[in-house]
């Protein structure tokens, strides 16, 4: 089965805010018979839901700095594409731009989500790695597809 991990901000955001757009795109990508890996799976249980989430400084088992680096660095390693949506980000997720570089290394295709202008992820980096740029959501997924080679008529 493919994989594809979904990039996108979570500092600054409630539990709620950070799972909207990937729980939908988890089932988007479930009816090609694809794996969408969040980096908000299985956090629903020992988050506070209505806590916004900072950028750092967790030290519970389940949710501390290191476990969090390690399984999202794990999943982009192993996914087969990265999905990144940066829409509507009030600041750059310094996060999300570590996952750009790991996904660069490890040469895996990025399909970038973002505003044409006065996204503050409006970079040459982010630009350059990402295979395709889109603002519109329909196409990123037929991108995405595309790259995946499943068919898709968009």
């Amino acid at each position: 089965m493919k994989k594809v991990y979904l990039c996108g901000p979570i500092t600054g955001l409630t539990y709620d805010q950070a799972v909207k757009y990937r729980s939908d795109v988890v089932i988007r990508f479930k009816d090609f018979n694809i794996e969408a890996l969040s980096p908000m799976r299985g956090k629903d249980a020992y988050v506070n839901k209505t806590e916004v989430f900072k950028s750092g400084g967790y030290t519970d088992v389940m949710k501390n700095d290191k476990a969090i680096v390690n399984r999202d660095r794990n999943d982009v390693m192993n996914c087969d594409l990265l999905f990144a949506d940066l829409r509507g980000a009030a600041k750059a997720s310094i996060g999300s731009m570590v996952e750009y570089g790991w996904a660069d290394a490890f040469r895996k295709p990025i399909v970038t989500l973002m505003e044409k202008e006065g996204n503050p992820h409006e970079h040459a980096f982010v630009n350059q790695m990402s295979t395709y740029v889109t603002d519109d959501f329909d196409e990123a997924f037929a991108l995405a597809l595309y790259l995946l080679n499943v068919k898709y008529n968009y």
